[in-house]
C-alpha cells in the first residue's frame, strides 16, 4: 500500500529556510553599501541644488553671492562664516554651507547680520563627514564661480569611508563620482 504525502516536512521547511537565510546574508552587504551611497548622494545633492540657486540668484539680482562654511549658534543661528584648519580631503563642513550677498554698508564679502539668502545644514544624526576643496568663494554676477579651477565637495560614511565627490567646474557644470 502507498501512502500519499500531503504539504511539506520539517526538513524540506527548514532547508528553504536555511537557503532564505544564505541569500539573505549575501544580499545584504550590498544593500547597506547601496543605502550608505544614497545617504552620501542625498547630501552632495541638496549642496548641488543650493549652489544652482544661488547661480540663478546671482544672475537675476545682478550681484555676487558669496558662499562660506557655516558658523551656527546652538538654536541654528547664523553666525557668520566659520574658519576652519584645512583637513586631508578638504575644509569640513561640520555645521553646514552658508550662502548670502552683501547689504549697502557691510563689509564686503564679509557676513553681516541679516544678510543669509540660505543655510545648508546637517542633520545631528548623520553618519556622513562632507568637506570642500576651498572654504570661500563666490558666484559672480555672470553666473561663474570665483574659483576657476572650480569647487569640490566630498563626502565620507563614518563607518565604511565609502567616498563620493561632487565637483562644480567654474561654469556650473557639476559631475558626481566616487573618490
Amino acid at each position: 500500500m502507498s501512502r500519499t504525502q500531503y504539504g511539506i516536512g520539517l526538513l524540506e521547511l527548514l532547508l528553504v529556510m536555511a537557503l532564505l537565510l544564505l541569500l539573505w546574508t549575501w544580499s545584504a552587504a550590498p544593500y547597506a553599501r547601496f543605502q550608505e551611497q544614497q545617504a552620501l548622494d542625498t547630501q552632495l545633492s541638496r549642496i548641488a541644488s543650493g549652489l544652482m540657486r544661488m547661480r540663478s540668484e546671482a544672475i537675476t539680482r545682478n550681484t555676487s553671492v558669496h558662499i562660506c562654511i557655516a558658523n551656527l549658534k546652538a538654536n541654528l543661528d547664523v553666525q557668520g562664516c566659520q574658519v576652519v584648519a584645512r583637513a586631508a580631503d578638504g575644509y569640513p563642513l561640520a555645521e553646514g554651507v552658508l550662502f548670502f550677498i552683501d547689504k549697502a554698508g557691510g563689509v564686503a564679502g564679509g557676513y553681516d547680520s541679516k544678510e543669509a539668502l540660505d543655510v545648508l545644514t546637517l542633520p545631528p544624526d548623520i553618519q556622513v563627514a562632507l568637506s570642500s576643496s576651498v572654504d570661500r568663494y563666490r558666484i559672480r554676477p555672470s553666473g561663474v564661480l570665483s574659483v576657476h579651477a572650480g569647487v569640490s565637495y566630498t563626502a565620507r560614511g563614518k563607518s565604511s569611508g565609502l567616498c563620493r565627490r561632487l565637483q562644480v567646474w567654474a561654469t556650473g557644470f557639476r559631475q558626481v563620482s566616487d573618490c
